[in-house]
């Protein structure tokens, strides 16, 4: 019987051995690899030229937050033909990308010539995604485990913060003019794709998440720690982002 759970043991341990090694080791996936700053970018077929001078805006803008550790090395896995994609899009479910631990994975093309990340009909901005990515795994890389149980629209808030501080919706009014613009249209729907004027886009949850983060960065200037550890009720700060917002309007 021993010799039997053992053989079990063994057969089980190898899959699970190899499962880890896959996922914590992605150069074991990829053929190519290019070095910019902390970060590996990952891929199998061919980069685009642009892609380095993409990634340096993405990391101009992640050098502002306070979680930004130059030290902290951060894998970026394409997903141009790669098994290593595919793993986490069956493990996570579909998405542009994930970050997660030290690891972002793009789902979706990365078209670096224009900055655009395509995937289920819409477009993304690149370098905006790839920066909303890298800060979770920052975030990841700050708190561990307690990640899980920060609320979903601080973690995405966050990242949107950060992803869109050089974009045309990087102001506080601005977000809550489109916000607001946005639900009047379709109402309190939360994952409506809004649109922009450069064919890029992204969900309409997110924008919310971003405007509650802003306001709380930048009205009641709070840092992010503060933020995760706030214990009122996302309905309440809402409501005193839309406030502030309506006495700004007088």
């Amino acid at each position: 019987m021993k010799k039997i759970l053992i053989r079990l043991g063994i057969t089980i341990s190898i899959p699970m051995l190899s499962l880890i090694a896959f996922i914590l080791f992605p150069g074991l996936s990829y053929a190519k690899k290019v070095q910019v700053e902390n970060i590996s970018i990952h891929y199998n077929t061919s980069l685009d030229v642009e892609a380095t001078s993409l990634l340096h805006e993405s990391l101009k803008m992640i050098k502002k937050s306070e979680l930004f550790d130059p030290d902290f090395k951060i894998d970026l896995c394409l997903d141009d033909e790669s098994n290593y994609a595919f793993l986490f899009d069956k493990l996570r479910g579909p998405a542009f990308g994930y970050g997660v631990g030290n690891k972002v994975i793009l789902k979706c093309e990365a078209d670096f010539k224009t900055n655009k990340a395509i995937g289920y009909g819409q477009a993304w901005d690149l370098a905006e995604l790839i920066a909303h990515e890298i800060i979770h795994t920052y975030q990841y890389h700050h708190y561990g485990f307690a990640t899980l149980k920060t609320p979903s629209w601080k973690l995405e808030g966050y990242a949107e913060y950060i992803s869109r501080s050089e974009s045309s919706y990087s102001e506080l009014n601005t977000s809550i003019d489109l916000l607001l613009s946005e639900r009047e249209k379709v109402g309190e729907s939360h994952w409506v794709w809004i649109k922009l004027d450069d064919g890029t886009g992204f969900p309409s949850q997110y924008l919310a998440d971003k405007v509650l983060v802003q306001y709380l960065i930048e009205i009641e200037e709070l840092n992010y720690n503060q933020i995760s550890n706030d214990r009122r009720s996302r309905a309440s700060i809402e409501d005193s982002a839309l406030n502030w917002y309506h006495e700004k309007q007088l």
